[in-house]
């Protein structure tokens, strides 16, 4: 049985990790709307941390590139794409964590919430998200919880 060698980019893993960081400060620091001229010193600092908002594009191009990298190794091995199989490892690296955020979101905090009595962010149905349109949702009635 042939072995495998996955190809590992070591010199991205710094990369990695900034454009990792980029995303997060992104999706957990509210950063501000407004123009920066009224904005505070610790927004802006916060918005600079952020990348000014080029972590998540940054992340996804690196992801990309990555994907792209592996999908023409594996046509320039095999002389195909097993587009199938790419499908189902993608999957199965994304949905398990998608949807443990899920339900974290929807049931285990909603839950925690009722038992001690602290408040949540009022949260939309979970069918957008379950769904996969929940970009639409947003699009249609804002981010607001």
């Amino acid at each position: 049985m042939q072995q495998r060698r996955t190809v590992f980019f070591k010199n991205l893993d710094a990369l990695r990790f900034f454009a990792f960081l980029g995303v997060f400060i992104q999706h957990t620091l509210p950063l501000p709307e407004e123009p920066i001229q009224t904005a505070s010193a610790l927004d802006i600092i916060r918005s600079s941390l952020s990348f000014n908002y080029l972590g998540v594009p940054f992340f996804f191009t690196l992801s990309s590139f990555l994907i792209t990298y592996r999908i023409l190794e594996e046509y320039k091995k095999e002389n195909r794409m097993h587009l199938r199989k790419f499908y189902v490892k993608r999957g199965l690296r994304i949905w398990p964590i998608y949807f443990l955020l899920l339900l974290i979101c929807f049931v285990f905090l909603p839950t925690i919430s009722g038992i001690t009595a602290t408040e949540i962010p009022t949260l939309p149905s979970i069918w957008p998200f379950l769904l996969f349109w929940s970009n639409f949702y947003m699009i249609n009635h804002g981010v607001g919880f």
